[in-house]
């Protein structure tokens, strides 16, 4: 009950937070969906080598792992996508949509890619202790602070961004956040009749 509660009070003050911040609740939704996706990817990769580690004698995860896991891996994630998609904004100001998201995605690589690795060696110097639940957890925040890193941060959120403004979720993008994702101009269409 403790988890669920806590994991509720994270997801809903984020997205109140990410709704105010960003002023676009499709958005804001999406960016949780993709680190709470990192969460359970996570979770189970955490799972599974642990288990692998020692099969006859792995009796699950501890406890607390999941609970800070979840707390720790929200926060830092949504800091980065924050972060991102401000510079968006930014960039999208002088660009088109598209070339905005990229653009925006080669000035912030290399400083989010520098904290997240400095960030996951930090998180993984808690596997030399002797506690296997400390080694559970520093492992956990380690793969997932690096998978928001390269993977989430970089691929998961542009690419869906890029989709929704070149049209491949048609009449539902405006549902899924192309109208209140700023108000930038469309992708221009070439006209096949000027063609040669």
């Amino acid at each position: 009950k403790d988890q669920a509660r806590i994991d509720i009070l994270v997801l809903g003050s984020v997205f109140i937070i990410l709704v105010i911040l960003l002023r676009r609740p499709a958005i804001s939704a999406y960016l949780i969906l993709s680190v709470f996706f990192s969460y359970l990817v996570t979770l189970g990769v955490t799972f599974t080598v642990f288990w692998a580690l020692d099969p006859y004698n792995f009796t699950g995860l501890d406890w607390k792992v999941p609970m800070f896991l979840f707390t720790i891996l929200i926060a830092v994630g949504e800091d980065y996508n924050i972060y991102l998609i401000t510079r968006i904004d930014e960039e999208q100001k002088t660009r088109d949509p598209v070339d905005g998201v990229i653009s925006a995605l080669k000035g912030t690589g290399g400083i989010i890619s520098s904290c997240g690795i400095i960030m996951a060696g930090t998180f993984a110097s808690l596997m030399a202790g002797t506690l296997v639940g400390m080694q559970q957890l520093g492992f956990a925040l380690a793969f997932g602070v690096l998978l928001d890193t390269f993977i989430i941060r970089p691929i998961i959120v542009p690419a869906y961004l890029i989709m929704l403004y070149r049209g491949y979720f048609g009449s539902w993008g405006k549902y899924l956040g192309a109208a209140q994702f700023l108000d930038a101009k469309p992708q221009p269409k070439l006209d096949s009749s000027h063609v040669k």
